[in-house]
């Protein structure tokens, strides 16, 4: 049974940042009033470039199953 992306509830996200090997490097926890599935996980991207971002960090990878979000985000930074 699918879930509906537009149902909303309480959410929280948790982000993970690794070096090259694999090693962490930190990461980002944020508590979500309500909010649904997608604008979680769009929650948890922008936290996490927020963070490679502050720290300069260069060569990002995004790894996600929400392929709406990537599709979204890399159309706007073509345009």
């Amino acid at each position: 049974m699918e879930r509906d992306p537009q149902i909303r509830g309480f959410a929280s996200t948790s982000i993970v940042t690794r070096d090259n090997v694999g090693r962490w490097l930190g990461g980002v926890e944020r508590n979500i009033d309500k909010c649904s599935v997608e604008q979680a996980k769009l929650w948890a991207i922008y936290d996490g470039l927020t963070l490679a971002w502050d720290v300069k960090w260069h060569n990002i990878i995004v790894e996600t199953y929400y392929a709406q979000a990537i599709t979204a985000i890399s159309e706007k930074t073509r345009g």
